[in-house]
């Protein structure tokens, strides 16, 4: 069994976040997206893994070959080919059995249930999918008492979903499934494969009640940083790009997470501040997410700061998640 991590997505709704980087390459508390993907699925047992890739492949590429004791295979889309093309530009890398995970949303799905479900089940696909406050942002499936999906709706409007739960973009997938694929067209789970596993009844969903963040946009990605300010769900998987002491902390009782690179001369408060970033003399950053090289001055609360621009967000969310992480740990076995 190994895994394919769609990691070439261009994060249009990110931006300016994702002007310079990809998506799955910006970081969250200071570690990469796609670390806390790859960290979930080596805490799960697996070693393989194929990343499909699109924008600024480069940076993945650089990142990822410096995961030690993986089998990492890189598959270049010559365009966008949507969450299911992708999948089947890398069909001849992929086990009978595979795992589907988005490098650009962070989990702590049990995995080993999801499989056990999935095998159970008898379907050719099965979704992970969780409860959410906004429906009309996700995919939505209806289920029926054993666990299939009777119906599925792409972001209905707002008041008009018939179901509780949100697709939660994991697949367990049976590689059979790919047959019905047509190779190098642009093609999506949710509108091209679902409603023929609807009809046939092979699509499942496995309940998650944990946490599962959407980081597609700035709220959710600010929000993102201190839930997971001590850590993620899952060991994180070894690698020679990350230092011994890539972070310290500062600040008591008003934590804040510093690159071990960053260099502050000013006032910080519960923040984080990313590699190489500098807060200047004369800045007061509070609450604040400060990017990779970025240069702060002045005073910013409530905010992300990018090298040339200031997002003012909402401190709103941090009480609002029930599962916040509390540093690293095994996975629920």
């Amino acid at each position: 069994m190994n895994a394919l991590i769609l990691a070439g997505g261009r994060g249009a709704r990110l931006a300016p976040l994702t002007d310079a980087i990809p998506k799955p390459m910006l970081t969250v508390a200071n570690a990469p997206m796609v670390d806390y993907a790859v960290s979930h699925l080596w805490d799960f047992g697996l070693r393989e893994f194929v990343f499909t890739l699109f924008f600024m492949p480069e940076a993945v590429i650089d990142w990822a070959i410096g995961y030690h004791g993986a089998v990492c295979r890189f598959m270049l889309e010559p365009e966008p080919l949507g969450t299911l093309g992708g999948v089947k530009v890398a069909e001849d890398f992929l086990d009978d059995t595979f795992i589907v995970l988005s490098g650009d949303a962070i989990e702590d799905i049990n995995l080993d249930a999801m499989l056990h479900k999935h095998h159970k089940s008898g379907a050719e696909v099965t979704m992970a999918v969780t409860e959410a406050a906004d429906l009309s942002l996700y995919g939505v499936p209806e289920l029926d008492a054993f666990g299939f999906v009777t119906g599925y709706t792409e972001k209905p409007r707002p008041g008009t979903a018939k179901s509780r739960y949100a697709n939660c973009g994991v697949y367990i997938v049976q590689k059979s499934v790919l047959s019905r694929v047509p190779a190098d067209v642009k093609t999506d789970f949710s509108l091209d494969l679902f409603p023929a596993l609807v009809a046939e009844r092979k699509l499942a969903a496995f309940i998650h009640d944990g946490y599962w963040r959407d980081l597609g946009e700035p709220q959710g990605y600010y929000e993102a940083n201190f839930e997971l300010l001590r850590g993620g769900f899952f060991p994180p998987a070894p690698s020679r790009r990350r230092g011994r002491c890539p972070n310290r902390w500062i600040g008591e009782p008003h934590q804040s997470l510093l690159a071990a690179s960053a260099q502050v001369l000013g006032a910080v408060k519960h923040s984080v501040i990313g590699a190489d970033a500098i807060i200047l003399p004369d800045a007061r950053i509070d609450s604040c997410v400060v990017l990779e090289g970025a240069t702060a001055s002045g005073t910013h609360q409530n905010a992300i700061v990018g090298r040339d621009f200031v997002l003012q967000v909402s401190p709103q969310g941090f009480s609002q998640n029930r599962h916040l992480a509390v540093g690293f740990h095994s996975a629920r076995r």
